[in-house]
């Protein structure tokens, strides 16, 4: 039982791995290279090149999840005796759940993303652009008292039995895509108010899971723990494997697996990005997208419900659940997103300009919103700032970029939430675990022209 909660825990709280999305604060960024990926109908100023790894790299991790319920108790070496002899036990430390500070509802959505190679120029009304991007994104949500029994289980010793009868918890969810990303876009400047924009995706997934459970009542019984649930499990990857197939549920533990990652991708997919751009008068303009409306189709896959299941908290069976083998739907959508802003350049005050940019990720059980207010500035040719505070539903943030033009090089900086202090007592987030950074060096070229 520890082995599943352990895997569980981990997986639902520690992986640091939605859509793409850029640093939210640059997004009324005229000169940055990559706008037209807030939205299709942003043209940039001018063309750019993005290397291997160094062209464009992000990182997020959004949450609700504070920190400080992650404690340490260090345990210094002390000695015994048993039957005669004196033993020594090794100092260790131990980490511990504060429970004041666990929300009722935990929810985390983190991506990593960085560009292979990815290019982008502007020809007459038109500008183009390709991309191939490595993705990996995980979301997960799980109640406070599911949270605080698997951290009382994974904490038992040997001996001891766990404190716990009965309980309900509501809407567990666990999910995540591992894939490649190959895009083309097209943004139009059809006259000096409106621009529209397109980009096409042919996704290539690599690996993928979703977990879900609707909810769950759990009972204890001796060293039993009996579990009544609405679910399902999803698993897709590389490779050929072999799941037996008993009484209609998956025999786990005569599994069969030879994951071979020479035979990947695993699944094919295709995406959408749409948006348009409009000028209402002369310094106000409007702008709505909506981006990674798709989904990827998987080769191998392992569809099951889950409606019961037992553990005998006394052996550590690998048995975990009995997954009723469900109709095979090896489809899995990846997370959409809409953006709509209005900005206003500021009169008298050339370069300087307000916006508000509201955000909603469109994910089932880990969908969130956010509001932000973003000033920003922008010098003649080679410098462009901005600073923004957001509202959402992880509470607030502070975010920064900086965008630099130095002849034939571009580099930008973007937080949309600063990194968070760490206490140091064990390296812990002393607050709220949500920030998302992006870094990035480009080689820029052309004529650089003001966006319409």
């Amino acid at each position: 039982m520890k082995r599943i909660l352990t895997a569980f825990l981990a997986l639902a709280l520690a992986v640091s791995a939605s859509a793409q999305q850029n640093a939210r604060t640059a997004f009324f960024m005229n000169d940055y290279a990559y706008a037209y990926r807030f939205n299709p109908a942003f043209i940039p100023t001018k063309g750019h090149v993005g290397l291997l790894g160094i062209g464009n790299t992000g990182i997020s991790a959004e949450s609700n999840i504070d920190g400080r319920m992650f404690t340490t108790i260090d345990h210094p070496a002390t000695e015994y005796e048993e039957d005669g002899m004196t033993y020594s036990r090794e100092a260790y430390t131990e980490v511990a759940l504060d429970k004041k500070y666990v929300k009722s509802m935990n929810k985390l959505s983190s991506t990593v993303d960085t560009d292979l190679i990815s290019v982008g120029f502007k020809h007459n009304k038109f500008f183009h652009s390709i991309d191939l991007t490595l993705r990996g994104d995980v979301a997960a949500r799980m109640p406070g008292n599911a949270l605080i029994l698997a951290f009382d289980a994974i904490n038992l010793d040997e001996d001891e039995e766990l404190d716990f009868t009965s309980d309900t918890f509501d809407k567990i969810k666990l999910s995540g895509n591992v894939y490649t990303e190959l895009a083309y876009g097209l943004g139009w400047q059809i006259d000096d108010r409106l621009s529209v924009g397109a980009r096409a995706k042919l996704l290539f997934g690599m690996a993928g899971a979703d977990m879900q459970f609707n909810k769950i009542n759990a009972r204890m019984d001796g060293d039993m723990l009996y579990v009544n649930t609405n679910g399902h499990i999803k698993a897709y990857m590389p490779g050929s494997y072999n799941i037996p197939v008993k009484d209609g549920h998956y025999d786990l533990e005569s599994i069969e697996d030879d994951v071979d990652f020479s035979q990947m991708p695993s699944g094919f997919g295709v995406a959408f990005d749409l948006g348009a751009s409009y000028r209402i008068m002369d310094g106000l303009t409007a702008s709505l997208s909506v981006n990674d409306l798709g989904f990827i189709s998987w080769k191998n896959a392992i569809c099951g419900e889950v409606n019961s299941f037992e553990i005998d908290t006394a052996e550590d069976s690998e048995d975990i659940a009995f997954i009723g083998v469900a109709a095979r739907k090896p489809m899995h959508g990846v997370t959409a997103k809409v953006n709509a802003a209005v900005e206003y350049e500021i009169p008298g005050a050339k370069g300087l300009s307000v916006g508000l940019l509201g955000t909603t990720r469109l994910a089932g059980l880990t969908s969130w919103s956010e509001g932000r207010l973003v000033l920003t500035y922008e010098a003649p040719k080679i410098v462009s700032v901005a600073v923004s505070g957001a509202c959402s539903d992880f509470g607030g943030g502070l975010g920064f970029a900086l965008n630099l033009n130095l002849g034939p090089v571009g580099l930008f900086a973007g937080f949309d939430s600063l990194v968070p202090l760490f206490t140091l007592d064990g390296g812990y987030p002393g607050s709220t675990v949500n920030t998302n950074g992006r870094l990035g060096l480009s080689v820029i070229f052309g004529r650089k022209q003001p966006r319409n």
